[in-house]
């Protein structure tokens, strides 16, 4: 993965960068998903430390999350909060959907079967809903006989 870090009104500090990139490489491990980039932007107004992250993984979906406050390092913490829920969030409902197709194709197989059930059946013994008798020769089909 590559990190993009920016520091803007603020001088460039290693140690809040590697705090950062571990953490980042924490969480999204835990997720198991492996993002392609990842910006993060740490910024410095009067005396808020604000930090912005943007990560786009490799199936194109995009998290961002910031957060501001007065220290640097909680700043990075309650961001990686949020990015975390959203990672939580979309994990479920991946696995929703996932369980959805599953039932799918359940309903699918079960409908398959019923229908090769169906065709083995004589389809002389098919029946009309609320008794309606069948016509079963030409006579009473009203077709002549000559065509």
């Amino acid at each position: 993965m590559k990190y993009h870090f920016t520091f803007r009104n603020m001088p460039y500090s290693d140690s809040l960068e590697s705090y950062a990139r571990g953490s980042m490489m924490e969480l999204l491990g835990k997720f198991g998903r492996t993002p392609i980039e990842g910006n993060l932007t740490f910024e410095r107004d009067r005396y808020i430390q604000v930090v912005r992250c943007e990560v786009t993984q490799a199936d194109g979906y995009t998290l961002r999350a910031s957060h501001c406050s007065e220290s640097m390092s909680e700043s990075v913490d309650r961001m990686l909060e949020k990015l975390g829920s959203q990672l939580r969030k979309r994990k479920v409902r991946r696995k929703a959907l996932r369980n959805d197709a599953r039932n799918l194709r359940s309903l699918e197989v079960t409908d398959d079967i019923l229908l090769s059930e169906a065709d083995e059946r004589d389809a002389d013994a098919f029946s009309f809903p609320f008794g309606f008798p069948t016509p079963s020769s030409p006579s009473q089909r009203n077709i002549p006989n000559n065509i």
